[in-house]
């Protein structure tokens, strides 16, 4: 069955503002302060290359040692509550436009460490909630409390992954199979352990959230404004109506008002562009959620409205956490966030649609994305010792950690070739991050 829907500007609402919602709390715990998100190593880009021990001595401020693939550990997450009835979506007045404003008690983000959220869209309606289901979408976002820099990177669905325990397939099976099978903490931990073990980026949280939530995060914020740069044509995008089918999608150029149906259709559609012009949108997408609330100064109405959206997205991250999230992100200027991809020239399409990775070229970009800021900010200067049996091994590992960024200063032969593990000395005597 084929049906038409169009989507056109619409004026903002006047009178009382319906508010926001919370995946662009987590996604705009990331939002909020200038970074947008919501829905890829010492042994860390390693594992898409491969794994590999390391033995280093160091002159630095600080040295950091991320376990290996084997060794990451799988945060359990918090079971979902059971959803709500019905309700009205929350909606409040606007915030006070004039002096004095009562000051916000939010809790303060007290580690220094970067923290990495894996953002998770699934390709689910409401009532096949509780069943197994592929991710349609996934980001990471992450944000350094020390440099007060956060960014957002997409990974296209198709990608080609090692699964912990299936083998080679999609990424976005991984959390299909997680729920299937009911492994450890379901679909979103083999999700999280899938995204560490193929780009050795520690996931700290998730955040998940289904085609009904979505919807309901940006109806919440009373639409969102979208610069549709070419006019977006589907005539196969799979329709919301029990007899399925499909529908022709067109959505016209220039400034539209999109409320949620609208806005996960364009976030969605695959066949009017590649999957790389789909992620791009779905970032557009999360940017105008995150202006959207900035103008209505969202980040007061944060205790009220994180509980009464329950039931719209699932998490592992906790209100506090979450709250304190949006305060740190609050304080991070929008020149300091930075948007990436792993777009075309990352991946090799194989015969049958899935993405092979170039390894090589991913291992640059998740250091550049991840890790260079603060290694500038260290200057970190290390000395790699061979403490093995194995000849020419120091040379091997500091390769990979020049790779990963680190300055490499001398590479010879330690004291003894009978280590039994590595040893890490840190000749500064500096406070640690």
């Amino acid at each position: 069955m084929l049906q038409e829907a169009t989507a056109s500007v619409q004026p903002p609402r006047r009178g009382r503002v319906i508010f926001w919602l919370i995946f662009s709390v987590i996604s705009s715990a990331f939002t909020l302060g200038g970074l947008y998100s919501a829905l890829f190593f010492v042994v860390a880009v390693g594992s898409l290359l491969s794994p590999s021990a390391t033995v280093a001595a160091a002159q630095s401020t600080q040295i950091t040692v991320i376990p290996g693939p084997g060794g990451i550990p799988i945060p359990i997450p918090i079971p979902r509550a059971p959803q709500a009835p019905q309700q009205p979506r929350p909606s409040i007045v606007p915030p006070c436009a004039e002096p004095p404003c009562e000051e916000l008690n939010l809790p303060i983000w007290e580690d220094k460490d970067r923290v990495n959220i894996l953002l998770m869209g699934v390709d689910q309606r409401p009532d096949q909630r509780g069943q197994p289901s592929r991710t349609d979408t996934m980001m990471i976002a992450t944000i350094d409390p020390v440099t007060k820099s956060a960014g957002l990177l997409s990974l296209p669905r198709d990608l080609l992954v090692a699964i912990p325990g299936f083998g080679e397939n999609r990424i976005n099976t991984a959390h299909f199979m997680g729920d299937y099978f009911k492994a450890p903490g379901g679909g979103p931990a083999l999700a999280k352990q899938t995204v560490q073990l193929n780009l050795g980026v520690k996931i700290h949280y998730y955040a998940r959230i289904d085609f009904g939530g979505f919807e309901k995060v940006v109806n919440t914020l009373d639409g969102i404004l979208i610069d549709v740069p070419r006019p977006l044509r589907d005539d196969e995008y799979p329709a919301e109506t029990e007899d399925k089918g499909s529908i022709r999608l067109y959505i016209a150029p220039g400034l539209q008002r999109l409320e949620g149906r609208d806005a996960l259709r364009y976030a969605r559609s695959r066949h009017s562009d590649s999957d790389i012009g789909r992620m791009r949108r779905q970032q557009q997408v999360l940017l105008a959620m995150r202006e959207q609330a900035l103008s209505l100064n969202a980040i007061r109405q944060l205790p009220q409205l994180v509980p009464a959206l329950r039931d719209a997205y699932a998490t592992d991250l906790d209100l506090p956490r979450i709250l304190a999230l949006a305060n740190l992100a609050w304080g991070i200027k929008t020149e300091n966030i930075t948007s990436r991809a792993v777009d075309d020239t990352l991946i090799v399409e194989r015969y049958d649609g899935a993405l092979v990775p170039k390894r090589r070229e991913i291992g640059r970009l998740v250091r550049e994305f991840f890790f260079d800021g603060r290694l500038r900010q260290e200057g970190a200067r290390l000395e790699v010792l061979n403490g093995s049996q194995h000849s020419g091994f120091a040379a091997t590992v500091a390769e990979e950690l020049k790779f990963r960024g680190f300055t490499v200063a001398k590479i010879e032969s330690a004291d003894s070739n009978n280590y039994r593990q590595t040893v890490i000395i840190d000749y500064t005597g500096e406070k640690k991050y």
